[in-house]
Parts: structure tokens; C-alpha cells; sequence
């Protein structure tokens, strides 16, 4: 490590050495192309299941909460992935910058150019936390007759975010950029702002880990309560099992993304941790899929709920037929399996 000296002016700041810049750049290259893939991959998935969107989200739809969830959690994830290339390729953050997020300006002697300051890792990191709410929906609707449990989800839901958003604050609070116009440091010429990578961003997604944690076992707790359910309805075994894949999902990417990014003696690996966005992009596209294929099942098998009117799953994730709102459903015998419609393994798969 080297100690930059301007003008005579000692700064508390270390900057990277000429070994640890190579890694920072390394680091760097490893998250625009991780970052170009995630990009990729969700570029593809849009467009295999759009035909399905406008099928089952677009024509002829009543507006319901849980759908304009699900054009929340589908368009903002736009906005995040694009705010994610903007953060690695136009605000690079090591050519430029190694961590450049709301950071304290620092008043030196006019050898410091100044401080740099941008959002985009906040504003990118916030438009990923849409996927939270649309899995709260889901447990919103299921215990519409328990107030207890609806302020507990509120309350979770609220302090998941406020936590998140508060971590990320304090973890850029203490960081300091400087702007140098063409500085040495040991045999290394560097020019540019300059950093340390932040090193308690990790925590940022321990909020969001703990609620996902909450609600799936919320989910079990339902379910060993309510075992009569899993003898006739198709709908709760759906909930279940849909909950279940995000979760482990949504549990695997967090996990992925704290321990990786925690790791910032190894640029390399923390700053695809840190600047990609893992988490927002698998469960994106798994609550997406899990959407369409609810939405297909309800077309093709609208008596998928008719053996109970009473199924308090049937809110879960809207399992309505949209021919069937307004009508009772009368009760039956008629207990049918869960089968799905025929269809494209890019929906259903």
C-alpha cells in the first residue's frame, strides 16, 4: 500500500499499490462480463415468455394487486439491469473509480481535484428490492382474516427495506474518493479517482435473507397447521412448492453475493459480487416464470379450485379464473390433480 502525498498535504487515504490495481482491474473485467451475462440471460428470458405476457397479463385482464406486482417486479428489473451496465461500463468502479456511492466529500488543498460522487450502485440496488413485495402479496392474501399476521408482514416487509437501505448508507458514509490528476504511487502511474472497495456492502443483503427466511417459514408453519389442505387442494401445493423454489433461489444468491462480497482483500472476486446483480436476476426470472405458469394453469383448468370455495389458497397468488370472478364457485367431489397446459419448455421449464 502507498500513502499519496499532494503538495505537502498528507491524506488519511490509501490507494491500491501497482499489484493491487492489477487485481482491482481484473476485478472489474470479471464483473462487466458477469454482469453482460446476467444481462443476456434475462434479455432471453424476456423474450421467450413475452408471448406469454401479453397472453395472460396484457389482454382482457382486470387490474389486481398481484398483477401490477408482477409489472413491477418485470419492468423494474429493466431498470436495474440497465442501471448495472451503467455502473460497470460508464462509471467503471476501478478504471474511474473502485466504489463511487455516496460518498463523504473530502476539503483538501487544490492538489485534490475534488470528490466524486454518484447513485448508481444505491439506485440499482433499490429497484432490485421489488421482488420482496411480491412474494408479501402473496401471504397478504392468504391471511386476509388475520390482522396479527398482516401487521407482522407489513412490519417485516418495512423494516427489510429501511435495514437494507440503511446498511448501504452506512457502508458508503466513511468512504473517501479523491480525484488525482496524474499521481505516482510506488512504480504505478495512476490517474483518475481512486478507492477503497466498500468494505461492509455485504450486510445490505442480510435484511432481505432474514424476510425471505420469514415468509418461507411462514409457509411451512402453514402447512403442517393446515394439513387437511394437502388432501384436496392443488392450489396449496402450488403456493407451497412456488414459495419453495424462490426461496431457495432468492436463499442461494443472497448467500452467494454476502460471502463473495465480503471477500475485498480479493478484488477479483468481491467486485463481481458487489457490482453484478446475482440475486435480482434469478429471482426476477423465477417469480416470472412461476407467474406465467399460474396464469396458464387458470386458462386451461378453471375448475382447479372448485373443489372448495373455501380455500383460503386461493388468494395466494390470485388463483381465480378471470371467466370465473363474481360467481360462487359451488362446492364438489371432483378433486382434480395439478396439471398443466401443454406448452413451451421456455414457460414452464
Amino acid at each position: 500500500m502507498a500513502i499519496l502525498l499532494l503538495n505537502g498535504f498528507k491524506l488519511s487515504e490509501k490507494l491500491p499499490d501497482g499489484g493491487e490495481y492489477i487485481e482491482s482491474l481484473q476485478g472489474t473485467r470479471n464483473a462487466q462480463t458477469l454482469t453482460v451475462a446476467l444481462f443476456s440471460w434475462f434479455v432471453y428470458e424476456y423474450c421467450i415468455t413475452f408471448p406469454s405476457e401479453l397472453q395472460f397479463f396484457w389482454e382482457k385482464r382486470d387490474w389486481t394487486r398481484g398483477r401490477g406486482l408482477f409489472f413491477i417486479n418485470r419492468y423494474m428489473t429493466w431498470l436495474a439491469m440497465i442501471a448495472s451496465l451503467y455502473v460497470v461500463f460508464v462509471r467503471n468502479p476501478t478504471l474511474q473509480v473502485t466504489s463511487y456511492v455516496q460518498i463523504t466529500i473530502l476539503m483538501a488543498r487544490s492538489g485534490v481535484h475534488g470528490a466524486y460522487t454518484s447513485r448508481s450502485l444505491p439506485t440499482s440496488y433499490a429497484l432490485g428490492l421489488d421482488s420482496v413485495p411480491y412474494l408479501t402479496n402473496k401471504f397478504w392474501n392468504i391471511f386476509e382474516n388475520r390482522r396479527d399476521v398482516r401487521v407482522a408482514l407489513a412490519l417485516g416487509l418495512g423494516l427489510s427495506i429501511s435495514a437494507s437501505l440503511v446498511l448501504l448508507s452506512m457502508s458508503t458514509k466513511s468512504l473517501i474518493i479523491l480525484a488525482i490528476p496524474d499521481a505516482t504511487i510506488d512504480t504505478f502511474i495512476s490517474a483518475g479517482c481512486k478507492g477503497r472497495p466498500l468494505g461492509n456492502f455485504w450486510a445490505t443483503y442480510i435484511p432481505p435473507l432474514i424476510f425471505h427466511a420469514y415468509l418461507y417459514a411462514l409457509a411451512i408453519h402453514l402447512a403442517i397447521r393446515n394439513k387437511k389442505y394437502w388432501e384436496f387442494s392443488s392450489a396449496t401445493r402450488k403456493v407451497f412448492w412456488d414459495g419453495s423454489a424462490t426461496y431457495f433461489v432468492a436463499s442461494i444468491t443472497l448467500l452467494c453475493t454476502i460471502i463473495f462480497s465480503s471477500k475485498t482483500q480479493i478484488p477479483w472476486l468481491s467486485l463481481p459480487a458487489t457490482y453484478s446483480p446475482i440475486a435480482l436476476t434469478a429471482t426476477s426470472i423465477t417469480l416470472t416464470r412461476e407467474a406465467i405458469a399460474t396464469r396458464m394453469l387458470l386458462t386451461h383448468r378453471t375448475t382447479v379450485l372448485s373443489s372448495s370455495q373455501d380455500d383460503p389458497m386461493a388468494n395466494a397468488i390470485e388463483l381465480v379464473p378471470m371467466n370465473a370472478r363474481g360467481r360462487r364457485l359451488q362446492p364438489s367431489n371432483h378433486r382434480p390433480q395439478m396439471v398443466f397446459a401443454h406448452s413451451s419448455g421456455s414457460v414452464m421449464s
